[in-house]
């Protein structure tokens, strides 16, 4: 495939024409084609990753590897914005599902390209407002999530508190500029937390925020000074300097 290649095409006819909830036509459709619009979408979607990654293989440059990606995702993201104009319109509407499984699948599709290839990306560049609104937005819904599933279930209310501060801040609407750099830490950073929190022993739960935090360089001042606390009264306990040198060798 070339440069000028429209890889979403089958995508952008499907929510511009075929499934806009304006359009009258779509109320009658039948049950058992909207199964067979939900199972193609999902089939569209392993076509589209197989035909990017040959895309980016052929290349013979970085600089056309970056034109690529880059070309790609911003098509995503304005095609993945109106795919969720038509999921609000949708609400109520036998037609939702579709909806509800084409923007999934759109985000899928920006998660993939973000982590594969986050290095062509221009990370430092502003997010667009609608992608921005739209990603806080599922992270509040995650958000909320894990404060059951996982950080109720750790007693360090501290640690707990000032991991929350910061994911919330994140989500939380302001004025100032979001960068791709950040959103996609986020992003990764709540899908690493949703992992972990599958552990079932709640001890081990702990551990794994801690490993995860400093794994992915959650670089907060309160999180840092927690750290240093937490080691200093380890190292308290020993005598010796080696001991103490062991001990802050195995902290965390």
């Amino acid at each position: 495939m070339n440069m000028d290649t429209y890889y979403l095409e089958w995508f952008d006819l499907l929510v511009t024409v075929t499934v806009d909830p304006k359009k009258a036509e779509l109320y009658g459709m039948e049950k058992k084609h909207l199964d067979r619009i939900t199972h193609a979408i999902s089939e569209q979607k392993c076509l589209v990753k197989t035909a990017l990654k040959r895309a980016v293989y052929k290349q013979k440059n970085i600089k056309s590897t970056t034109l690529l990606v880059r070309r790609f995702y911003t098509d995503l993201i304005i095609l993945y914005d109106q795919a969720y104009e038509n999921y609000q319109l949708s609400a109520g509407l036998a037609i939702k599902p579709i909806h509800d499984e084409i923007t999934g699948c759109l985000e899928d599709l920006l998660y993939f390209v973000e982590r594969q290839y986050s290095d062509f990306l221009g990370l430092d560049e502003r997010v667009p407002i609608n992608y921005l609104a739209n990603t806080r937005q599922d992270l509040t819904v995650r958000l909320n999530d894990l404060k059951k599933t996982l950080f109720q279930r750790i007693s360090d209310k501290r640690l707990t508190g000032l991991v929350l501060t910061v994911l919330y801040d994140f989500v939380s609407t302001g004025s100032r500029p979001i960068t791709f750099r950040e959103m996609i830490y986020q992003k990764e950073l709540v899908r690493s937390l949703e992992e972990i929190s599958g552990q079932k022993e709640e001890a081990q739960l702990y551990k794994l925020l801690i490993e995860l935090l400093v794994y992915r360089n959650f670089n907060n001042k309160a999180f840092l000074n927690y750290l240093t606390e937490k080691t200093a009264l380890r190292v308290k306990i020993f005598d010796s300097v080696t001991e103490k040198l062991d001990a802050i060798l195995l902290a965390y």
